[in-house]
């Protein structure tokens, strides 16, 4: 019997959880253990799964209440959108209309500064917005350019007359 209560003991604060309050002999040669949960961990719910919670609904326990819930975690890492498995913090971010990794910002990347999100394309500056751009590309999220000014492509042999470039009538007549 020593060595069941020493194992449940050795387990309980293995995985960080002190919540036994006390062993005794339940009368059948077994023993009972009592819990005191408020001693426990904090544990909040976790509708999207993702493994970070929001700050709402949260108990206080020993382990996992039944449901959706997650351990909580430091207090940086709180879920951003509990309805959205995509976002959660650390995450990266990825063209896709949503804030994958909880810094209050959308579809950000290698133009803003941050690591190149998932699914960035080129785009090239079009000056004379005839569709056709030039010079060096960025490397951005569709959603993130604005698209009076840049093209999908670098083909403008001349980006300060709209007449001139390939396909049009003025025509651009280039080897690339």
């Amino acid at each position: 019997m020593k060595k069941k209560i020493a194992m449940i003991l050795a387990l309980s604060y293995a995985i960080g959880c002190n919540c036994f309050e006390g062993i005794e002999p339940d009368g059948s040669g077994g023993f009972r253990v009592n819990i005191d949960h408020s001693r426990g961990d904090l544990y909040c719910r976790d509708d999207d799964g993702d493994g970070f919670p929001g700050m709402f609904e949260c108990e206080t326990a020993c382990w996992p209440p039944d449901g959706r819930y997650s351990l909580t975690p430091d207090d940086t890492l709180w879920d951003c959108d509990y309805r959205e498995s995509r976002s959660f913090p650390g995450n990266v971010e990825t063209c896709d209309g949503i804030n994958n990794d909880c810094d209050e910002r959308i579809d950000e990347g290698s133009q803003e500064g941050a690591a190149p999100a998932i699914g960035e394309e080129s785009f090239w500056q079009d000056r004379d917005r005839d569709g056709w751009g030039a010079g060096e590309p960025i490397q951005t999220c569709e959603s993130r350019v604005p698209w009076l000014a840049y093209a999908r492509n670098g083909l403008d042999c001349n980006d300060v007359n709209p007449e001139i470039g390939p396909g049009l009538p003025g025509g651009c007549f280039i080897d690339r």
